[in-house]
């Protein structure tokens, strides 16, 4: 006794191959990568993500998205050189995500994020130690340095802190604004 025709019995196992490719994440792996910054200036992008215009004594220094990884997975980040009265009006100037701007250095859960264009950095040390960065050398010196104040924001759950976020750096001596947003 023949349970399926041969017709349905095919139809059967399409329907059991697309219901396993859609529980399967099938089309988050195939989606176009998410773009935080899309088809939008660095000044704009900034405003966007804090609030903070970019005015008279900003100037572009890099920016990119690095968006498009497993399910869209990446960085979105810009770097500008500030003069000193703009880096003055900055940092007098409320932080986008708290009360008050904090002083570096960036603790590591949150700025081994940020690559801003570049391999990275790393975040560790041995157990019951205070870690340090290692990685990219600039970025090494800029988010372990005292001398910058910095603000962050995190975007996602309780049971991953950090995982997506945001992150912007006053670099004091060398007057540069660095901001990430990441999703991981």
């Amino acid at each position: 006794m023949k349970v399926f025709t041969p017709s349905a019995a095919v139809r059967l196992t399409i329907g059991l191959c697309f219901m396993v490719a859609v529980c399967a994440g099938l089309p988050l792996i195939l989606s176009p990568g998410r773009s935080v910054k899309k088809d939008i200036s660095a000044p704009q992008f900034v405003l966007a993500e804090t609030g903070i215009s970019v005015t008279d004594g900003w100037i572009e220094v890099e920016s990119g998205d690095e968006h498009g990884g497993f399910v869209g997975d990446g960085e979105t980040f810009a770097i500008f050189q500030l003069t000193l009265a703009a880096i003055d009006d900055l940092v007098d100037s409320a932080p986008p995500w708290s009360a008050e701007w904090q002083e570096g250095p960036v603790p590591g859960e949150i700025g081994f994020h940020c690559k801003f264009g570049t391999d990275g950095v790393a975040f560790g040390g041995p157990n019951e130690e205070a870690g340090s960065y290692s990685g990219n050398e600039s970025l090494v010196r800029l988010l372990g340095s005292q001398d910058v104040l910095f603000d962050a924001k995190e975007r996602c759950c309780d049971s991953i802190p950090w995982h997506n976020g945001h992150l912007i750096v006053i670099d004091l001596k060398s007057k540069k604004v660095w901001l990430s947003v990441w999703d991981f």
